[in-house]
C-alpha cells in the first residue's frame, strides 16, 4: 500500500514537470480528457516501459523508450494535443523524471540519462541552449546527452544519473 502511494506520487509529480510550460494539449481539450490520457498513459509507461529499467538499459533502448511514448500520445490520444502528439521534450521529461524517483528509492536500475531541462543544460553549458518543451527530434535530446556524457568526464561520478543528481541537489 506504501509503494502504490508512492508510485502514484511519483507519477503526479512527473506529469507536473513535464507539462509545467508545454502548452502540449489544445485550448479546447477539456479537464476530464486530460486525466483520462493522464491515467491511460501512466498504465502505458508502468507496463510497457518501467519493467526493463529493473535492469540497465542502453542508451539506445532508452531514446526508443522515449519515441514510443511519443508515439503512444500519437495513436491513442492525438486529437488532445496541438501537434498532434507529445514532442521528445515532454515525453523525456516525463519519462526521465519518473524513473529519477523510483531509481531513488530503490526500486529500478540507474537509469542511463536523467531529465533534461534548462537549468542542467545550462550546468552542463549546452550551447546554443534550445527550451527543452521545444525538442521535437531525438536528435535534440541526444545532444544535450553528448554534452553530459562530456560533462561526466571531468566529474568524479561514475554515470549520468548520479552526476545530475548532484547538480540538481546543488540548484
Amino acid at each position: 500500500m506504501k509503494n502504490e502511494f508512492l508510485l502514484y506520487e511519483f507519477w503526479i509529480l512527473s506529469v507536473q514537470g513535464a507539462f509545467q510550460r508545454s502548452n502540449a494539449y489544445k485550448k479546447e481539450t477539456s479537464e476530464k480528457q486530460r486525466i483520462e490520457f493522464r491515467k491511460k498513459l501512466k498504465e502505458f509507461v508502468d507496463t510497457e516501459l518501467v519493467s526493463q529499467y529493473k535492469n540497465r538499459v542502453t542508451d539506445e533502448q532508452h531514446e526508443q523508450n522515449i519515441i514510443k511514448l511519443c508515439n503512444y500520445s500519437r495513436d491513442e490520444f492525438g486529437v488532445l494535443f496541438e501537434k498532434g502528439s507529445l514532442n521528445i521534450g515532454v515525453s523525456q521529461k516525463l519519462l526521465n523524471l519518473y524513473l529519477k524517483y523510483q531509481w531513488c528509492n530503490g526500486w529500478i536500475a540507474t537509469p542511463p540519462h536523467f531529465p533534461v531541462d534548462r537549468i542542467i543544460q545550462q550546468k552542463i553549458k549546452v550551447s546554443p541552449l534550445k527550451p527543452w518543451t521545444r525538442f521535437e527530434d531525438i536528435n535534440d535530446y541526444k545532444t544535450v546527452i553528448q554534452y553530459a556524457k562530456e560533462y561526466l568526464k571531468e566529474t568524479e561520478y561514475s554515470n549520468l544519473a548520479e552526476m545530475e543528481l548532484h547538480l540538481f541537489n546543488r540548484r
